[in-house]
């Protein structure tokens, strides 16, 4: 029996005297067919966008679904977005909020699951195959999180966005990741627009390897910071010295065992004194690094 037919019907009816009765003629049809996702695709513009950004998610399907269907989608930042026909029809409709640790370089579906999507003869959707058609081959969608910046001295790397140059409209969060025993350092890209950093923003100092960052005597771990005129310090328990300082002119300095290493990550410098949140961490916060695509 074939997934969908249709049967032509036709009767003569007369009564015992010979009486024809009207003729009756009719095709019945019969749907088998569950339906499928054709396509899916964004009515949002082109472009990146950041945390609390919405970005519309779009479905096709094979055939009208009832109204109120739904079934929900997993996008390649990892969220899951629940997609709706807000009436019957082939269309389903869905909204995605950009997280703040989210990232994206071309914003595409990477799985669904089938939730209720029944067409009109009662035929529940069944395969979860994903379409020929995504969101990045008809969309150039990016997501980013503009608000953090990464240097990571130990791989040699930092964020890539906003032209690598600091905004003064943007509050930063800012991770100096750091091997925790040695001052050996990496040169990442420097950022600049230093200028441009104040109290809205903070920078924290964060160790590789989960253990204390250790300074100038090669032993203890961070247990103060301070600000001079000329730089950022972070202050280690052993005789009171230094784990690492951030100059005025925007080298880092990193002191183990008695010796001092200086990269440049941030080109013109900045302002010790603009009243920054800085502090440290052992280990750098889940996601940050992908979010940045490091």
């Amino acid at each position: 029996v074939p997934d969908s037919f249709s049967l032509a019907v036709s009767a003569d009816v007369s009564d015992a005297a010979g009486n024809a009765a009207d003729q009756f003629s009719g095709t019945i049809v019969k749907d088998t067919v569950a339906p499928t996702i054709e396509s899916f695709s964004s009515t949002s513009a082109d472009g990146s966008y950041n945390p609390g950004e919405a970005i519309n998610i779009t479905a096709s399907t094979s055939e009208a679904v009832q109204a109120g269907n739904s079934f929900t989608v997993t996008l390649d930042t990892g969220d899951e977005v629940v997609l709706t026909a807000a009436s019957a029809g082939t269309t389903l409709v869905g909204s995605y909020t950009v997280g703040s640790l989210d990232s994206s370089t071309d914003l595409t579906v990477t799985s669904y699951v089938a939730g209720t999507m029944v067409d009109d003869a009662g035929n529940a959707m069944i395969s979860t195959a994903l379409p020929a058609s995504n969101i990045a081959d008809t969309s150039a969608i990016a997501v980013a999180n503009d608000s953090v910046v990464v240097f990571d001295l130990v791989g040699g790397a930092s964020s890539d966005h906003s032209g690598r140059e600091f905004a003064a409209s943007v509050d930063y969060r800012i991770y100096i990741l750091v091997d925790a025993d040695s001052n050996t350092m990496t040169g990442p890209n420097a950022w600049s627009g230093g200028a441009n950093l104040d109290a809205s923003d903070q920078i924290l100092l964060v160790s590789n390897d989960g253990s204390a960052i250790h300074g100038i005597a090669g032993t203890g771990g961070i247990i103060n910071t301070t600000v001079a005129t000329n730089a950022i310090h972070w202050l280690t328990a052993d005789l009171n010295g230094s784990a690492a300082s951030l100059a005025s002119n925007g080298n880092l300095l990193r002191y183990t065992a008695g010796v001092t290493a200086t990269i440049n990550i941030i080109a013109g410098g900045y302002s010790p004194t603009a009243n920054f949140s800085f502090g440290n961490l052992l280990t750098m916060p889940v996601g940050i690094m992908t979010s940045q695509g490091l």
